[in-house]
């Protein structure tokens, strides 16, 4: 097993997109680190600028890449055998790739793709090899997103045409595997902050054999059958959607109070900072070490809402989520609520011990902080 810290940053306030290789090679020289492979990935949903690219710089034709399943057009570093590990671009190949980035996103305007440093040193020991996260995810097909199917040591740029003008989106990736023992990542973070700000997000994830990967997939697939055979005891179904009003004030439909109300001595926690429409409670599970989060989010439109809970430990992620509820009162989406929070103590509290059977306990530090 193999264990990752990731931060997420937005660093536009910094540097424009098509400065950032730059601007991160200077960070990198000015901390004595380095990187040993450049990977990258750019697609788009017609087939408009990557041909153009292909004839300006012939060398990235070997990455061309056409996915008809999603009618994508592409350029990739990551083969279709990249389980083998064929994820790196011929160094020859970086000046060309730089380039593409720096005209991003003028004249190339690519809606999707990232741009990888790897291998970099963040400890004199780190492991330079990637990781793959999942290795069941896109089989033998070229993995046409924006985010890479292995980790790694690495800064990753990324690119989302949704983001618009005002994000420049950056990861940064560090494995704190240590032997039996875990690292502190945040030394690292501590030095990128002068460049990259703070942090707005951190994800610790694991990352195992291909074995024990699609072992542990193929039970989170009967685990979440087993959750959702057991949730038809605890909530109604939704039935047909004949009760949507798009003209009527139903009042409160899935608001906070109402929420509030249902989770209320549940031991479920309001987590602040959601957007009003969306609703998040968490619990932890102290004897097993899982993290529960509830979620219900009301839709713009009508009188509509849906809910759905996460399960997460160090080796699975288990979820459920009910199809749309539509209300035709006052007060429906209420008692619908209740039975969802009832529904979600008793996840915690009785399904928590079938989950163990399967995963095992997950450890302390996997959602604590060193």
């Amino acid at each position: 097993m193999r264990v990752f810290d990731t931060y997420y940053f937005n660093i536009i306030d910094k540097v424009r997109f098509k400065d950032t290789k730059p601007y991160i090679d200077k960070m990198l020289k000015d901390l004595g680190l380095s990187y040993t492979d450049v990977d990258f990935m750019l697609y788009e949903v017609v087939q408009d600028k990557i041909p153009e690219i292909c004839k300006k710089m012939p060398n990235l034709k070997k990455y061309y890449f056409y996915d008809k399943t999603d009618n994508n057009y592409g350029i990739s570093s990551v083969t279709k055998d990249w389980q083998a590990g064929n994820v790196h671009a011929n160094k020859e190949d970086w000046g060309d790739v730089e380039t593409v980035f720096s005209k991003i996103p003028r004249p190339y305007n690519l809606p999707f793709g990232y741009y990888s440093l790897s291998g970099i040193n963040w400890f004199q020991d780190s492991d330079p090899s990637p990781a793959v996260i999942q290795w069941d995810m896109w089989k033998n097909e070229i993995p046409n997103t924006h985010f890479a199917p292995f980790i790694s040591n690495r800064i990753l740029q990324l690119r989302c045409y949704d983001d618009g003008i005002k994000h420049n989106n950056v990861a940064v990736s560090i494995e704190i595997t240590d032997g039996d023992a875990i690292r502190d990542s945040k030394p690292v973070i501590e030095k990128l902050k002068p460049y990259f700000g703070e942090p707005q997000n951190m994800v610790r994830s694991c990352t195992f054999s291909k074995e024990e990967s699609e072992r542990n997939r193929k039970q989170e697939k009967e685990a979440c059958k087993a959750l959702a055979q057991k949730a038809l005891s605890y909530l109604p179904q939704p039935g047909n959607m004949g009760a949507i009003q798009f003209d009527k004030d139903l009042g409160r439909v899935a608001d906070k109070k109402e929420t509030d109300a249902a989770f209320k001595g549940t031991g479920f926690e309001r987590v602040k900072g959601q957007p009003n429409w969306l609703h998040l409670y968490c619990a932890m599970d102290q004897t097993r070490g899982y993290k529960y989060e509830a979620f219900v989010q009301k839709i713009s439109i009508g009188n509509i809402f849906r809910c759905w809970i996460d399960i997460t430990g160090s080796n699975f992620r288990i979820k459920f989520e009910q199809p749309d509820y539509a209300v035709d009162q006052e007060g429906k989406s209420q008692e619908i609520l209740n039975q969802f929070a009832k529904f979600c103590v008793y996840a915690k509290e009785e399904f928590g011990a079938e989950i163990e059977k399967s995963f095992g306990k997950t450890p302390e530090w996997f959602f604590g902080q060193k």
